[in-house]
């Protein structure tokens, strides 16, 4: 959780944790429709059945009103941070047992620019990063 550089509460939500109501000015979207392939299912099973696209960003003002889904598609994240210029980033990583597999991410620090999509979804379906020009709420 930190504020940003527009003095707005960013948070960073976990897997399987439902987006809920966000403001329709929200930067981005969440949807089924956005992902490129039917994914296929785990060794083990996890997190079958979900569709959401894992961890995202929520941004909202101090008090808690009008959240909004600022970015979504992270896999691992546990932390964002802002840099000098005011530009959000976090760090990632993927899967254990998907290592070796044509889906698997190394560990990264990657860019979390406004309705960004940073590509994650579960087991085979995860796809390469959306640039946020073609996942903006439409």
């Amino acid at each position: 959780m930190q504020i940003g550089p527009d003095n707005k509460l960013h948070v960073i939500c976990g897997n399987f944790v439902e987006v809920g109501a966000v403001a329709p000015t929200s930067p981005t979207a969440i949807s089924p429709t956005t992902w490129r392939c039917r994914a296929l299912k785990t060794a083990n099973n996890f997190g079958l059945g979900k569709e959401a696209a894992r961890r995202f960003v929520i941004r909202m003002e101090l008090n808690g009103k009008n959240p909004e889904l600022y970015a979504a598609g992270q896999r691992n994240s546990y932390d964002i941070a802002f840099n000098a210029d005011g530009e959000l980033f976090s760090f990632d990583s993927d899967m254990e047992w998907d290592w070796g597999t044509p889906w698997y991410r190394p560990v990264r620090v990657f860019h979390i620019p406004s309705a960004s999509d940073q590509g994650f979804r579960e087991g085979t379906a995860s796809g390469p990063s959306i640039t946020p020009t073609r996942c903006r709420r439409r």
